[in-house]
């Protein structure tokens, strides 16, 4: 990666890109950075000024939660350098997406219904009760095929090390999804 990179030093955290310097790129990447560097960087950030204006002009934008009108529209963020995931690290997030799914519509199935979770003592009820997301009009609900979470966007992020992580669960309406 002889240009476009010739200046960045990775930090003192993982780099999806190189492994130890810019001399050592990833394998899975070695495709995608060789592009880039003939691209180059002003091309490159021609393109994402220019792919902003876009999303602005059809309206791909959304306010924070509580600003209400009096927020500006901001662009859904993005990052014009792609996060490649190789299939082995995806086999695997996949199943532990699915699993930690599953966790959340179980128990949201027993809070709004048999609620063995707060009878035992393990949640108290005042934790779930003063919840702002506590619906108490939901009690007895019982949603189609029991999946409660019917649309997420969940936050992923690598530590030191490179291991998965999820930051946040987004089980309302993530932003960006009707995009």
């Amino acid at each position: 990666m002889k240009y476009m990179f010739s200046s960045y030093r990775p930090k003192n955290s993982f780099d999806e890109y190189f492994k130890d310097n810019v001399n050592s790129a990833r394998e899975i990447l070695i495709p995608l950075l060789s592009s880039l560097d003939n691209m180059g960087l002003e091309e490159l950030n021609r393109n994402h000024s220019a792919a902003k204006k876009l999303l602005l002009r059809h309206g791909a934008t959304f306010r924070l939660n509580d600003t209400g009108l009096k927020g500006t529209e901001r662009i859904l963020p993005f990052d014009p350098l792609p996060r490649i995931i190789s299939k082995d690290d995806w086999v695997t997030l996949e199943k532990g997406l699915k699993q930690r799914l599953e966790a959340i519509d179980l128990f949201l199935d027993d809070i709004y219904n048999s609620q063995n979770i707060i009878n035992d003592g393990i949640i108290p009820r005042e934790l779930i009760e003063s919840s702002e997301g506590w619906r108490p009009q939901m009690i007895g609900f019982k949603p189609p095929l029991n999946k409660w979470c019917q649309i997420s966007g969940l936050d992923l992020i690598r530590d030191r090390k490179g291991d998965w992580h999820i930051l946040e669960d987004n089980l309302r309406c993530p932003s960006g999804v009707a995009y």
